[in-house]
């Protein structure tokens, strides 16, 4: 009955204060496949639909598509965990800590798991905050550049 965009932050939210994983939704969805909304929840919990949770999210994507890098998978699950962006043709994985969704025990001890995951699986591996997406990005773009360039070609980000 939820809008998609609410539905998504549902999701995320039971993920991260209640440890709700995606199995778990699926086997719901399983006894119950034609409930009202189903196809959407299993759309989110499949990582079938982009998904973005935050305005950190929405400003780091709109840096991405402006710069005219390749557009990451976002919120979909990575073995045990959802990951807020992946290039999965680049073994890459970012997530974007905010305080609003990284300020308590449970959240810190998921984010170093997820990290000890992207890690595990040959990614590497970046953080970014709010400060390194909307105030000082410099740093962040010159990064990303070197990590989402083509291993064939030396690709120039546009900066409009």
């Amino acid at each position: 009955m939820l809008p998609f965009d609410d539905l998504t932050k549902a999701c995320h939210e039971a993920h991260v204060r209640h440890r709700l994983r995606p199995e778990q939704v699926e086997d719901v969805l399983a006894r119950r496949p034609r409930s009202a909304g189903a196809a959407k929840l299993r759309a989110i919990v499949r990582g079938d639909a982009p998904i973005v949770l935050s305005d950190l999210e929405r400003g780091f994507l709109r840096l991405l598509r402006r710069g005219g890098w390749p557009l990451p998978r976002t919120n979909r699950p990575v073995g045990g965990h959802y990951v807020d962006c992946r290039w999965p043709d680049h073994r890459l994985t970012v997530e974007l800590d905010s305080y609003t969704f990284h300020n308590s025990r449970l959240a810190w001890e998921q984010d170093r798991r997820r990290e000890r995951e992207a890690y595990a699986r040959d990614d590497r591996f970046r953080r970014y905050t709010w400060g390194d997406v909307f105030e000082d990005r410099t740093s962040m773009l010159r990064e990303l550049a070197g990590l989402l360039q083509p291993a064939s070609t030396s690709f120039q980000p546009r900066t409009s």
